[in-house]
């Protein structure tokens, strides 16, 4: 079976099933495309660099910090994007990511990268995130239906990331915040598993001439005891 005719496939395949709730969040300001995007970010140009395990370990535990204890959280993978894709991508889970033009691209190990349909990047409903004081909203992505999301917000020196409840919702839990980073996010989407409680959240971050795409494993329910990141 041919790879390249698979994965434009299910890139279709999520575009026409695109909406807020399955595309996670995009950056409200993303950079500025040059204005022939095609000729300047394409499959060809796309230079990705997989993080080892070491160096996933070494970013983790000098960029981030657990909030809650009991939470089950662990960096499970990242690319790195240099050349000129760098600072394009404004959304990413699970190998699966968006151009600020709305170019979608698979990024898969072993195999290069694909572009796929362009996508309409969905609108953030702004006012049904909280307020946290000293910090601005940066985005959020739902976790559970409509009553559970999971928000970005850029607190000056830091960026905390936080499941809430939705006004209305029927378990109004308030704000629990699972992380805080020193880096720059711009984004945050989330993956369900399809078998425990827990997902897969993914981050981009933005660096002087290059991006970071992180995929976080989110375990949330107490009691089971993994590796403390």
């Amino acid at each position: 079976m041919q790879v390249r005719p698979l994965l434009l496939f299910v890139l279709s395949l999520i575009a026409a099933c695109a909406t807020p709730a399955t595309n996670g969040v995009f950056a409200q300001n993303p950079a500025p495309l040059p204005e022939t995007p095609s000729e300047t970010c394409n499959a060809e140009t796309f230079e990705t660099t997989r993080l080892l395990e070491r160096d996933r370990d070494m970013l983790w535990s000098e960029s981030f910090s657990s909030v809650d204890s009991g939470q089950y959280l662990s960096m499970t993978g990242g690319q790195l994007i240099t050349g000129p894709c760098a600072g394009l991508v404004i959304s990413y889970r699970s190998g699966y990511g968006v151009l600020a033009n709305g170019q979608s691209f698979t990024i898969l190990a072993d195999a290069p990268v694909v572009f796929g349909p362009a996508l309409t990047p969905p609108s953030t409903p702004q006012s049904a995130a909280p307020q946290l004081e000293n910090c601005d909203h940066v985005g959020s992505s739902e976790i559970l239906g409509e009553s559970i999301s999971l928000g970005l917000w850029d607190c000056g020196t830091i960026h905390r990331l936080a499941s809430f409840s939705s006004p209305g919702a029927p378990s109004s839990g308030g704000v629990n915040t699972l992380l805080e980073t020193t880096l720059e996010v711009i984004s945050v989407s989330y993956l369900p598993s399809p078998d425990s409680a827990g997902g897969i959240i993914g981050l981009v971050v933005e660096r002087p001439g290059e991006s970071l795409l992180l995929s976080i494993t989110w375990l949330p329910r107490r009691g089971s005891e993994p590796r403390t990141p």
